[in-house]
């Protein structure tokens, strides 16, 4: 996962070379998504993106308003479009990443299993990186623990993706693992996600909030450990596997 992180802060690089009450945002009367197409096509391939597309509108509009309200804070509007942006990524290890209002999405990952609900989540993940808007260097596992957070227990909470192994994975991993654990803190103290998104858009490190609701890191996982979490289990990490094998 760290490798991951590492790569992804590398594209991201590269890509920068191409009020009082909080405002919920709300997709457009024509969808949340202005859609950019920067790769050769085939006619068939592009038939299929434009149905995947159509799916991704739907769910989209009813995604936005629930990321962005739970990622709500003071004097923070979001936006209300994002520019979703068909193109090839290299490496081919990155399949979508986001840059301030717009998601990069590998055409040809998306096309390689364009009916798997993955595809649909992988964009819900990148959609609240678009509402996070956080200062560069913010915690990665906090950013990428909570955009994993709402897609897996907010969104889709019937998504396997969110398995993991439990036996190798530890707090500061980020994706899933960060995210179940902000799942059990936030069920416990209601409101922390919260209260770490404003930390960390404010320019902090999201740590103090964590603290204050759980405790200290190490002992909020061990507390989650003790719970027998079912993302943990082989099973979970086997119907993971089976989900993102074509």
């Amino acid at each position: 996962m760290r490798h991951a992180v590492l790569n992804r802060r590398h594209l991201l690089a590269a890509l920068g070379a191409m009020a009082a009450t909080p405002a919920v945002g709300r997709a457009g009367p024509d969808g949340l998504f202005e859609v950019q197409w920067h790769v050769e096509l085939t006619g068939a391939e592009r038939a299929a993106l434009g149905a995947w597309l159509g799916r991704l509108q739907a769910a989209a509009a009813g995604w936005w308003p629930r990321i962005t309200a739970a990622l709500a804070s003071p004097g923070f509007t979001p936006t209300d479009r994002i520019i979703l942006d068909l193109n090839s990524i290299t490496p081919k290890t990155i399949p979508a990443a986001t840059r301030g209002d717009r998601i990069i999405v590998d055409a040809a990952y998306v096309l390689s299993m364009v009916g798997n609900p993955d595809r649909l989540g992988m964009v819900a993940h990148e959609m609240v990186h678009v509402a996070q808007a956080y200062p560069p260097f913010a915690p990665s596992f906090l950013t990428e623990g909570i955009a994993d957070y709402l897609r897996y227990y907010v969104l889709l909470p019937q998504d396997p993706g969110r398995g993991y192994d439990g036996a190798r994975s530890g707090p500061w991993d980020g994706y899933q693992v960060t995210g179940g654990l902000l799942d059990f803190i936030e069920r416990a103290h209601p409101g922390t996600v919260q209260a770490v998104n404003a930390d960390l858009r404010a320019g902090g490190d999201g740590i103090g909030p964590l603290h204050k609701a759980a405790g200290p890191l190490t002992h909020a996982w061990r507390d989650y450990l003790e719970t027998h979490p079912a993302a943990g289990t082989s099973e979970a990490l086997a119907a993971r596997v089976r989900a993102l094998t074509p």
